[in-house]
């Protein structure tokens, strides 16, 4: 297993922490205007010079960048929506594999949720000792018309999306790890959903088979849909389908869950690994949605960096008492 943390593209106590915790790998997002990079000060991400600025930020303090996470939505957005920049953004898509292939950055962590990403109606729920996770309550969120994207819009643009990419993930080596939607519920107030349950990633997966389009196992939202954690580790892990694991709980249903502790949710975390480890995964894993504990404050609330810390040396201490190897 690949034991990483999801760290932005500027130094903070999060980086000290990663790797005072030992963290050797890092999860990154492509910033939106990195210093230094183009004279405009915005990131191109059709420029081999712009990639591999951002990769050695990482390297530079002994971080081997893994993953690329919340991938570059500057493309993808317009891809998920089928709007009329659609066309263009998939070409850069297919223009800066060939640079991740030169880097050796093996995995994208994408989702298909255009107008709204991870959504949570309320971040400030008290859990254990005073500390804050956030939640969903689908009551906060009325529904809304008109929709500004349906179920079969968002198929028919995924369907598009991955026969224009297909042979070109292939070529470069280059895996699309698919996240849930977060949260996994059909409609969220103007938008509807559609990787929300095990079925629909089953109808994913057929839409242009290939050994390079699979999931980001979150955990979280997997629990959330209602199903069942160990039989999607199993099912998911014997398809060599897992590309890319988010280690966290929730407690709840779809329509009304929150986050909890790593410690104390409904979910045996331990068991969860076992698997991963006796079905040999070996990619990489990072903690996700912490709660924020004293010492931080709550503007990213999920990403605090206290909570993070804990979550790491709980994950550490499995793996160790697992002898789950990772480096």
């Amino acid at each position: 297993m690949i034991l990483a943390d999801a760290l932005r593209p500027s130094p903070d106590r999060t980086w000290d922490y990663a790797i005072q915790t030992g963290i050797k790998h890092a999860v990154i997002g492509v910033p939106w205007n990195p210093p230094g990079t183009t004279p405009n000060g915005s990131f191109d991400l059709t420029s081999y010079a712009d990639w591999k600025a951002l990769y050695d930020l990482y390297e530079s303090r002994g971080l081997r960048p893994v993953v690329v996470e919340g991938a570059p939505e500057p493309a993808h957005e317009s891809i998920k929506r089928g709007d009329a920049n659609r066309d263009q953004s998939i070409e850069t898509v297919l223009n800066y594999l060939p640079i991740l292939d030169k880097l050796n950055l093996r995995t994208i962590c994408i989702n298909w949720m255009p107008y709204k990403g991870w959504y949570r109606t309320r971040n400030n729920i008290p859990a254990r000792g005073g500390a804050l996770v956030t939640g969903f309550y689908q009551e906060d969120i009325p529904d809304a018309e008109p929709l500004l994207i349906t179920q079969q819009e968002l198929w028919d643009n995924l369907a598009y999306f991955l026969k224009a990419v297909g042979p070109s993930l292939e070529k470069y080596g280059v895996k699309l790890a698919f996240h849930p939607d977060d949260p996994p519920v059909p409609r969220l107030g103007d938008v509807e959903r559609i990787l929300i349950n095990k079925g629909n990633y089953e109808k994913l997966l057929n839409i242009v088979p290939s050994a390079f389009i699979g999931i980001t196992l979150c955990q979280g939202c997997f629990c959330a849909m209602g199903e069942d954690i160990y039989d999607i580790i199993t099912h998911y892990s014997r398809r060599e389908k897992v590309f890319f694991v988010h280690f966290r709980d929730i407690q709840g249903s779809p329509h009304s869950f929150c986050e909890t502790f790593h410690d104390i949710g409904p979910t045996d975390m331990v068991r969860c690994l076992e698997l991963y480890r006796d079905y040999g995964f070996n990619g990489p894993v990072r903690v996700d949605h912490v709660p924020t504990m004293a010492g931080d404050d709550n503007s990213r609330p999920g990403y605090a960096a206290v909570g993070r810390l804990f979550a790491l040396g709980y994950l550490k201490g499995i793996l160790d008492a697992l002898h789950y190897p990772y480096s």
